[in-house]
């Protein structure tokens, strides 16, 4: 707001008029504003301190109408522009996760440095750089923030407090676990842990961003901007925007930004042939018409073309859970169901070497229709009820009510007809 009373008293100045606020006045203003070198959209937004200053000092109202004017129209006209972020991200491109990575490696290469500067240096802009990608504050908010004050440690981890420069928006709780491990550097520097909470209490009331050499004073405005820009080639005001332009379009934005090196990739299990991972998960491995192995029956008239017989069940499906479980490295799970369960999950089961993580008491029995054979599901109602039915539902048809009465070795219909457990 004081750059555009300076800008106002710049155009009375250089054209004559008195030092204040009137509608020549306020013309001037906008004409320069229009013929300088500033973005719209920055343009508009000093209209619309001009504008908020004539309205709570008592100006004419013409005087604030105009100015509001002017503001909306050049908000319109700056929506074809393209900001100064977008084209410096086109030129430089980068994500969260990249930051993340950075911040990351700035961490584990600290140590090494033989300069005591520029270990701390790395330390400090690490905990900048992994705080930034977590939180949606500003770099003021940032230096500023005071050890027991907006940041604070217990046994746990690191807690903060603070409301943002700008807007005052509040930001209170307890940080991500993974962070804990960046600014524990930040305030111990080179100290050993041992001695982390001696620390803690020497630093309380300095800023957690601080520079030793410099008393515990926080840095310039200018130091973090400058380094970051050295390291990724943008400054700390990059991070809002990737987090405001993508994290609701990335739903494994905060696995990635947790754990950089994180690679999740769904494959079929025939585009999984010669690949390899550390850790692999089958996913639906159950029984039924289109399981895994399938139960569809093949047309007798195959037989007539097909090779011979192999000599164990499912051989072309079993060849293929072959090549989906000798992809891991480290872990292999296999999502089965008990309701379901699959003739490859039965045989698993008999190996020692494989658990099953999942409660007894959890575990449902499979039901067989007697009609079809298929599997009997439960199946809830609208009304928070369950009823029973056949896998089969277009062809067979066969349901049952959760509470059924018992009249011979097995569940009755309403027809008659006995669907034998």
């Amino acid at each position: 707001m004081g750059c555009a009373i300076r800008r106002l008293l710049r155009s009375a100045e250089t054209r004559g008029l008195p030092l204040d606020l009137t509608m020549e006045t306020a013309t001037a203003f906008a004409e320069d504003l229009m013929r300088g070198d500033l973005q719209t959209i920055s343009a508009a937004g000093y209209c619309d301190f001009l504008a908020c200053v004539a309205r709570h000092a008592g100006y004419p109202n013409e005087i604030f109408e105009a100015l509001m004017k002017t503001h909306r129209a050049l908000k319109v006209e700056a929506k074809g522009d393209l900001r100064r972020k977008e084209i410096k991200l086109a030129q430089v491109p980068i994500d969260l996760a990249d930051l993340a990575k950075t911040a990351r490696e700035l961490l584990e290469h600290a140590p090494l440095e033989n300069d005591i500067r520029n270990r701390r240096r790395d330390y400090t802009l690490a905990g900048a750089m992994a705080l930034l990608c977590k939180l949606q504050i500003r770099a003021k908010d940032l230096r500023e923030g005071e050890i027991g004050k907006e940041f604070s440690r217990d046994s746990e981890g690191w807690l903060v407090d603070l409301a943002t420069s700008k807007t005052g928006t509040r930001i209170s709780g307890r940080l991500a676990e993974c962070l804990t491990p960046y600014l524990d550097a930040v305030l111990l520097m080179d100290t050993d842990p041992a001695h982390l909470w001696t620390i803690y209490d020497q630093r309380l009331g300095t800023a957690l961003f601080a520079n030793p050499a410099r008393d515990w004073k926080c840095y310039e405005c200018e130091w973090l901007r400058r380094n970051m820009t050295e390291r990724t080639g943008h400054s700390a005001h990059i991070v809002r925007t990737l987090i405001y332009d993508y994290c609701a379009l990335s739903d494994d934005l905060d696995a990635k930004v947790n754990h950089p090196d994180l690679d999740i990739a769904f494959k079929t299990i025939h585009s999984s042939k010669g690949l390899e991972a550390d850790h692999v998960v089958v996913l639906q491995v159950f029984a039924g018409r289109i399981g895994f192995p399938s139960e569809i029956v093949d047309d007798p008239l195959l037989t007539m073309v097909s090779p011979e017989t192999e000599p164990f069940e499912h051989a072309e499906e079993r060849r293929v859970m072959y090549v989906a479980m000798t992809r891991a490295r480290k872990s292999l799970t296999v999502m089965g169901s008990a309701a379901r369960q699959s003739t490859f999950v039965e045989e698993l089961l008999g190996e020692v070497e494989y658990e099953v993580a999942a409660e007894e008491a959890t575990i449902a029995r499979s039901h067989i229709c007697g009609d079809c054979q298929g599997h009997i599901f439960p199946v809830p109602k609208k009304n928070g009820g369950m009823f029973y039915r056949c896998e089969h539902v277009e062809l067979c048809g066969n349901t049952l009510p959760s509470m059924l009465r018992v009249s011979k070795p097995g569940f009755r219909k309403e027809n008659g007809d006995s669907l034998h457990f």
